[in-house]
C-alpha cells in the first residue's frame, strides 16, 4: 500500500496544501477582522466580501478534488457545500461578522465555479494520457 503512494508523491503536496487552504480560509471567515490577520490596515470588506467567498470557495473545491480523497465527486461537494453553511452559521457568533445567505450563495457558486474547472481539467489530462 505504501508503494502505491510513493509512486504519486505529487499527491501529497496537493493534500498538504489543501488542509492548509482549509485552516486558512476557515480562519479568516471566523475571526473578527480578517484583514487584520493577514497583516492589512482595517478596510470596509462589505466590497469585497462576495469576490473573497467566491474565490475561497473555487480554491477550496479545486484542491479538495485535486487531492483524490477516497471520496465521489458527489460526496465531495456535499462536504464543501455543508461546510460553506456551517462557516456561515459560525458567524453568527462572531463579533462583528454576520450571517448572510448571498454569502452562502457565493460560496455555493464558488464551488460551482472549481468544480466545473476541475472537471475541464481532468478531462483534458485524461485526454492527453490516452493520446500518449
Amino acid at each position: 500500500m505504501l508503494k502505491k503512494y510513493l509512486a504519486r508523491p505529487g499527491i501529497w503536496l496537493v493534500r498538504v496544501v489543501c488542509v492548509c487552504s482549509w485552516v486558512v480560509v476557515t480562519a479568516l471567515l471566523l475571526v473578527p477582522d480578517p484583514s487584520a490577520l493577514v497583516g492589512m490596515r482595517r478596510v470596509p470588506l462589505s466590497g469585497y466580501s462576495t469576490p473573497a467567498h467566491i474565490g475561497s470557495f473555487i480554491l477550496l473545491s479545486v484542491l479538495t478534488l485535486a487531492s483524490r480523497l477516497p471520496l465521489n465527486m458527489t460526496a465531495a461537494l456535499a462536504v464543501l457545500v455543508s461546510y460553506g453553511a456551517v462557516v456561515e452559521l459560525l458567524q453568527w457568533f462572531v463579533p462583528r461578522r454576520t450571517v448572510s445567505f448571498g454569502d452562502f450563495v457565493a460560496n455555493a457558486l464558488g464551488i460551482a465555479v472549481g468544480a466545473g474547472a476541475y472537471a475541464v481539467a481532468e478531462r483534458y489530462r485524461r485526454r492527453r494520457i490516452l493520446k500518449s
